[in-house]
């Protein structure tokens, strides 16, 4: 199993947004470049980057600090989005198979095209397909899909179901690979910072009962975790 540590870019600095909230985050003094080297010195070979400035713009943003981090430590690096942007892809993709045919459609459907303002299976695809489309217009969606599914929605609670189990087994995966002990669990991240259905699911497949506080930032703990599995 590969073990991907991860870094949030925004305006050129390590952070972790609170909540998702764009506006309201947390800086840390050490550069994303810096940050990559201490994953290098704790043996990481994997990387994992979310340039939330391009989340926003739909472009890559912080491409120079991604090559250079490439280009310095030899890293094998991948570059994302966050969990938003994967429940409003799931959402997509879930209105595609009811349009063309091959699901059934369930309130999750209507509640697309009512935030997307079209009407038909073909507006459908041009919004999809339209060049200046922003990936923080598909994140903005993962709210409708937890609204969706805590008012039961079939379809809706797949995918938050399919999200939770996802983030067990990455959970799962890496307490094994590590050879841990009933770890201590902490939550980051806008969609598990807050009191939803994809947090209760993932709390009980971990089988914990009180919400986990993080005592470090997701940077500090993946250098610890790495600390401690390098001297063990």
């Amino acid at each position: 199993m590969k073990i991907f540590p991860a870094i949030d870019i925004k305006d050129k600095k390590c952070v972790r947004l609170v909540k998702g909230d764009f506006e309201n985050k947390t800086e840390y003094k050490m550069s994303p470049i810096e940050q990559a080297g201490k994953y290098k010195e704790y043996g990481f070979k994997n990387l994992h980057i979310v340039d939330l400035d391009g989340a926003l713009t739909g472009e890559t943003v912080n491409l120079n600090i991604i090559q250079d981090i490439v280009g310095k430590f030899n890293l094998n690096v991948e570059v994302g989005g966050g969990s938003g942007y994967w429940l409003g892809m799931e959402m997509l993709k879930s209105a595609t198979r009811v349009a063309d045919g091959s699901s059934e459609k369930t309130g999750l459907y209507q509640q697309t095209f009512a935030h997307l303002k079209i009407s038909n299976p073909d507006e459908l695809i041009s919004w999809l397909y339209c060049p200046e489309r922003k990936n923080q217009e598909i994140s903005l969606m993962a709210p409708l899909v937890l609204d969706c599914a805590e008012s039961g929605d079939i379809e809706a609670l797949r995918i938050i179901e399919d999200g939770a189990e996802e983030l067990f087994q990455h959970y799962f995966n890496v307490v094994k690979s590590l050879n841990f002990t009933c770890p201590p669990v902490m939550f980051a991240g806008g969609l598990l910072s807050s009191d939803n259905l994809l947090r209760r699911l993932l709390m009980q497949k971990i089988g914990i009962e009180k919400v986990p506080i993080s005592k470090y930032s997701p940077v500090e703990g993946a250098a610890l975790m790495a600390n401690i599995s390098k001297n063990s």
